[in-house]
């Protein structure tokens, strides 16, 4: 018998013995995080609802301004141009840029204005 295969049953042994732990301390961790998520996660979403109705109210004065001048494009209500602006303005749509795919700040914040110029206005 050969010096591997006389000490292959002494690493299943460990293994064996100490599979159970590890599972049962990765399963108790799982179970803390998710626990302390759930209780938690309700006041995140509330929270981060609460800081994108600010951003969207922030925004509407000035597409009805764009509206009242009559510069969105008329494919657009005032609504609509909101609507896209909010979602383009997203924190989402920066990280994505910034952050993934490491735009410069500046190189960003020329594409967003040009994208939504082309988007929203006539």
């Amino acid at each position: 018998m050969s010096l591997q295969c006389r000490r292959m049953p002494s690493f299943l042994a460990i293994a064996d013995f100490l599979r159970p732990q590890s599972l049962e301390l990765g399963s108790t961790f799982i179970y803390g995080v998710r626990i302390s998520f759930e209780s938690f996660s309700g006041v995140l979403l509330a929270l981060w609802q609460e800081g994108e109705e600010r951003r969207l109210r922030g925004q509407r004065p000035l597409t009805d301004a764009w509206d009242r001048a009559g510069v969105l494009r008329k494919s657009h209500t005032a609504k609509e141009a909101l609507d896209i602006l909010w979602a383009m303005t997203g924190a989402d749509h920066y990280r994505l840029f910034v952050v993934d795919r490491k735009w410069s700040a500046a190189r960003y914040e020329a594409w967003l204005e040009n994208t939504l110029e082309r988007l929203l206005l006539r």
